[in-house]
């Protein structure tokens, strides 16, 4: 497979549409941003790309699996063991790799005393975050118990801007509400709708 979409689906295929809008700060609109029927075929686009690494060999995609431990060999990681639901419960499997990659996704939605977020920005805890409940951290952990290192942990993005579920304003998580908003016109108001901010200063 290749990453044309031309070479891979065909001269006749097409990618997703898109519209052009302007980020916070910036001069020229410079984002591609799906909207409508165009984020679904961006969606399928993505999924043609993984078939057809499927289909050509170089890929192989396992679900309801969980990664327990890396292995590990004259100090070198070597594959993970995981286990994968079954009809009788977790199966245990190890999957040996000349090259493992962790991207579990980031570790806000983690708020226990033990979590990353606890250890290395505890002043973060009492605010929301726009992390699925499923980023927990857990391969900077799988990392940790094998003596990786870490750095940066402490730099832990708090953005400006969230959609507040009216039903359930005190939510732990919640939708980010990017820069985009801003860059087509959206102003910040206080509670009693008061601006308190110009939007599109560049920050000193």
């Amino acid at each position: 497979c290749c990453w044309n979409w031309r070479e891979c689906f065909g001269a006749h295929a097409r990618p997703y549409m898109h519209a052009h809008a302007r980020e916070h700060l910036r001069k020229r609109t410079r984002v591609q941003v799906s909207s409508g029927a165009a984020a679904l075929t961006h969606s399928r686009f993505s999924r043609w790309q993984v078939l057809a690494f499927e289909s050509s060999g170089l890929l192989t995609t396992l679900t309801g699996c969980r990664a327990m431990g890396l292995l590990t060999q004259d100090g070198c990681v070597v594959g993970v063991n995981f286990t994968r639901d079954g009809d009788e419960g977790a199966e245990q499997h190890t999957l040996r790799a000349k090259h493992t990659v962790l991207a579990t996704g980031g570790f806000a939605s983690d708020r226990s005393p033990s979590s990353l977020l606890a250890r290395h920005r505890p002043d973060l805890l009492s605010l929301a975050s726009s992390n699925g409940d499923w980023a927990t951290g857990d391969g900077v952990k799988l990392g940790e118990r094998i003596g990786a290192a870490t750095v940066d942990m402490e730099r832990v993005q708090v953005h400006p801007t969230g959609f507040v579920d009216p039903a359930s304003p005190a939510a732990a998580t919640k939708f980010l509400c990017g820069e985009l908003v801003r860059g087509v016109g959206a102003i910040l108001l206080t509670p009693d709708g008061t601006r308190f901010v110009n939007e599109m200063q560049v920050p000193k």
